[in-house]
């Protein structure tokens, strides 16, 4: 018989034994999201009635803002040193469901989409830069050719990074210089 939280060396009745001990454990993962969210609006409604201050509130639920906050921070600081989503979800130590789950919860984005969309504002910025070279960038962003470079700013740009430079060069002359190009 599996052995409870609450157990104490009494003898229960063994209809009572078999409907309370089973899925316990399986049910309280599945449901924790759930009670944590009922606690944290516990903990607001306690404050917006005026039985906790607002910094009572904040101490109760930094411990669990944090927790989000963390995993966000980890994200921010490591994605650029992995090339794939399972590589980023095995350097948090968790599966990759439970890291595309926590990751849209934590970003409102898939893990794949959200990186997809931080290589191409990286890429956009070293284009920006005209004293960087193509196979600078080619490069560092890991690109198999320049055949390969051109067809991604084709896709996510529109156009070729040649033409991506100038005209992110002419919009950096015209927003510094005030003169259109």
């Amino acid at each position: 018989m599996a052995q409870k939280l609450w157990e104490k060396n009494v003898k229960v009745d063994q209809e009572v034994e078999i409907f309370t001990v089973g899925k316990d454990r399986e049910m309280d993962l599945y449901l924790a999201k759930y009670d944590v969210l009922g606690s944290m609006a516990h903990i607001t409604m306690l404050e917006s009635i005026g039985l906790l201050t607002k910094e009572e509130m904040a101490s109760f639920l930094s411990p669990i803002l944090n927790r989000h906050l963390d995993f966000k921070s980890f994200i921010l600081r490591h994605y650029q040193e992995v090339k794939t989503v399972d590589e980023l979800a095995e350097m948090c130590h968790i599966s990759i469901r439970s890291f595309n789950r926590k990751f849209n919860e934590s970003f409102g984005d898939s893990p794949y989409s959200w990186m997809l969309k931080q290589k191409s504002r990286y890429v956009r910025n070293r284009l920006a830069d005209g004293k960087i070279p193509f196979a600078d960038i080619i490069k560092e962003f890991g690109f198999s050719s320049p055949a390969h470079f051109t067809t991604y700013c084709k896709k996510y740009f529109g156009c070729s990074p040649t033409q991506l430079r100038r005209k992110l060069v002419a919009e950096y002359i015209e927003e510094t210089l005030g003169k259109k190009i």
